[in-house]
């Protein structure tokens, strides 16, 4: 790939090109004095409805309550994380979880969940598995085991973000 030279000042005629394309209309302001009340004593009573005095914490939480960092889930791809766990737990689980005659379950009939944690680890509590057939429920039983017995941690992708991740096994991809 060539190396290009970073100007050093902007392009004059790039400049009056973007400014002459610029809408000139000043938007209303909501001050008497052409400034903004964002943020101004409104001079409107407190409810007198009898709700809830403000908090008297000021900054602290209230007894009892305890703050934590907010859990924010990635837009993550699940096949991205359906490859990862595919890679390190299919063939595991094709051995150990058979369907019912000790034949392999049919494609896409079982349905994992869980959540990966910020450090990449799994949630032990939301590891959970559904059969689209009845016939498989102890199939998804195994694989619940099989998968929270396994060493998976969460792809790169996943760090210092919590995901919840839903994977239909076997996949025929």
């Amino acid at each position: 790939m060539p190396v290009t030279d970073t100007p050093e000042q902007a392009n004059p005629q790039a400049l009056a090109e973007l400014l002459a394309a610029t809408p000139s209309a000043q938007l209303p302001t909501t001050g008497p004095d052409g400034s903004t009340l964002v943020g101004t004593d409104t001079r409107l009573a407190a409810a007198s409805d009898g709700g809830a005095p403000p908090p008297a914490h000021l900054g602290r939480p209230p007894m009892g309550m305890q703050v934590g960092d907010p859990e924010v889930l990635p837009l993550l791809s699940s096949p991205a994380v359906e490859r990862a766990a595919r890679e390190l737990i299919y063939w595991n689980l094709m051995k150990n979880c058979r369907g019912p005659h000790d034949e392999p379950p049919p494609p896409d009939m079982i349905t994992l969940v869980f959540t990966i944690r910020s450090d990449g680890s799994i949630d032990p509590a939301s590891v959970g598995a559904t059969a689209a057939d009845k016939r498989y429920e102890s199939t998804a039983e195994c694989v619940v085991r099989e998968f929270s017995a396994s060493p998976f941690r969460g792809p790169p992708a996943t760090m210092r973000s919590s995901a919840r991740i839903i994977v239909t096994w076997p996949s025929v991809d």
